[in-house]
């Protein structure tokens, strides 16, 4: 749906042919009406070549406020003030006859940027128009050419250390075939990793670890040791099925002998890159295998536990499992157990 707040438009895009290089069509009069934001002002970016609007308790910035803009109207309009860090926020606004109205403006997010002298249209036409006119053809030749169903416009690295938070602008192919607007979006990057159920189907029992996780500590749960299935990073220039024996080997000084592949999937799709390779293996696990594994260097505590197939399996189903990849696995476990202890 077509917002029908109005957007006003303050800066560079009052020019006539720049704003319609932008929307790809002219703007007819009766789409547009002269407004006035109250409490702000336009004002040059000290040592740059462009506005920005800023709050100012003297000031009244007058633009045009559009009222018949197209939703593809705002993705390239979106678009091409995306590229500079510019993203719509609320106002209100003045009319000529003094009514108000609700409206969007295109709002600078980049703190780097200081607020000079007031802006001057005639100014940054004569000296700066040409230009702008063939930078903005260029990047929205790039807009109208790319047949993307995902358009990357800006990407920021906003945290780094154990794993890392990135900020993306980008716009995404909509189901009706139009584009989005440009949405932020944060994405935890994750890893991609190995996580194996030990099974012994001779015995008919499985292997499990318990540790404490600060995610769980996080939430404000009373228990943050979790029981789980073995679990690692991938580390460069392994297969998952090298990492799933290695870490079965560092956290429950076991052996596995086979490894039968149950997913490889997203296990948070809309907020992380993570990657789970999910497996069952096949392991000898007599009574005595259990103790206390992990990487020293990692800070890693790492209790095992043995649990016989009826004990797991009513534990299951009885809902008594915080982590999903071990609910996952032991249901595949459940569909495909007796197959595996009838070729044991």
């Amino acid at each position: 749906m077509t917002p029908d707040k109005g957007l006003v438009i303050f800066g560079t895009l009052l020019d006539p042919a720049l704003m319609a290089l932008v929307l790809a069509r002219a703007v007819d009069v009766h789409e547009s009406e002269w407004a006035v934001l109250t409490g702000h002002s336009v004002r040059w970016a000290k040592g740059e070549d462009f506005p920005l609007l800023v709050p100012d308790k003297d000031g009244a910035a007058k633009g045009v406020r559009f009222t018949r803009l197209t939703q593809a109207d705002y993705a390239r309009l979106d678009y091409y003030e995306g590229l500079f860090g510019y993203r719509r926020r609320d106002v209100g606004v003045m009319d000529a006859s003094g009514t108000w109205h609700a409206a969007e403006v295109y709002w600078p997010t980049n703190a780097r940027w200081d607020a000079g002298v007031l802006w001057d249209y005639d100014t940054w036409h004569s000296e700066f128009g040409a230009q702008n006119l063939i930078a903005a053809a260029d990047k929205m030749a790039g807009y109208d050419a790319a047949p993307d169903t995902v358009r990357h416009i800006a990407q920021r690295r906003v945290y780094e250390n154990f794993f890392a938070m990135d900020e993306y602008d980008l716009q995404f192919r909509k189901f009706d075939g139009s584009m989005s607007p440009t949405v932020e979006r944060a994405v935890f990057v994750g890893c991609e990793s190995a996580i194996v159920l030990p099974y012994d189907p001779v015995r008919d029992r499985v292997l499990v670890i318990e540790q404490f996780r600060t995610g769980v500590y996080g939430t404000g749960d009373d228990n943050p040791w979790t029981i789980e299935p073995i679990a690692g990073r991938i580390d460069r220039g392994e297969t998952a099925q090298d990492a799933a024996h290695r870490e079965a080997e560092e956290e429950a000084g076991i052996t596995l002998r086979d490894l039968l592949p149950v997913a490889t999937a997203y296990p948070s799709p809309g907020s992380s890159t993570e990657v789970f390779n999910l497996f069952v293996g096949l392991c000898d696990l007599p009574d005595d295998i259990t103790g206390i594994g992990g990487e020293l260097a990692e800070d890693e505590d790492i209790r095992s536990h043995l649990l016989s197939w009826d004990e797991f399996d009513a534990r299951l189903n009885a809902g008594g499992f915080r982590v999903l990849p071990l609910i996952a696995a032991g249901h595949w476990l459940a569909r495909n157990r007796e197959g595996l202890r009838a070729s044991a």
